[in-house]
């Protein structure tokens, strides 16, 4: 995917690690997040995890496809929105992990040393709470974290 300009001054101030698992965020979101992360002039990763709860079931094989199709289709989604955007990004990338919510964003996290992490809502969180996951990223992390809930904005 080519790089976009934001209207910042063209360098980019750290990562945005947008996340979606598991029937959680929706397109609304998804351009919520990436109109906050060319605001803030950040880059944007587009972070689906197929979790446990939800593709336990899948054998090594078909979850392979899933995740050659998943970043196909969120890669077209990201283009889509970003073409929709009067606002540039400097760099988008989608990124599908296997694994529990938490472990992987953590991990990409880490890695890139984003600063901020956005949750798609509406969140489905199985065994815990949206507040105990978002208060553990962030002691994990140190990236400011949040939910992106276009449904309270109804100019989304």
């Amino acid at each position: 995917m080519p790089e976009r300009r934001s209207p910042n001054d063209g360098q980019p101030r750290g990562e945005m690690i947008y996340v979606s698992w598991g029937g959680t965020g929706r397109g609304a979101a998804l351009r919520a997040a990436y109109e906050q992360a060319a605001d803030a002039g950040q880059s944007l990763t587009y972070l689906a995890i197929l979790d446990p709860p939800h593709f336990a079931d899948l054998d090594k094989h078909l979850i392979d496809l899933v995740v050659d199709e998943l970043e196909w289709l969120l890669d077209a989604h990201l283009r889509t929105v970003a073409e929709a955007s009067y606002k540039r990004i400097d760099a988008t990338r989608v990124i599908v992990r296997t694994g529990e919510v938490d472990d992987e964003v953590i991990e990409l996290a880490e890695a890139t040393g984003a600063e901020s992490i956005v949750l798609g809502a509406p969140l489905d969180i199985a065994g815990g709470s949206v507040t105990e996951l978002v208060e553990a990223l962030q002691q994990r992390t140190g990236a400011a974290v949040s939910i992106v809930n276009p449904a309270a904005n109804p100019y989304s």
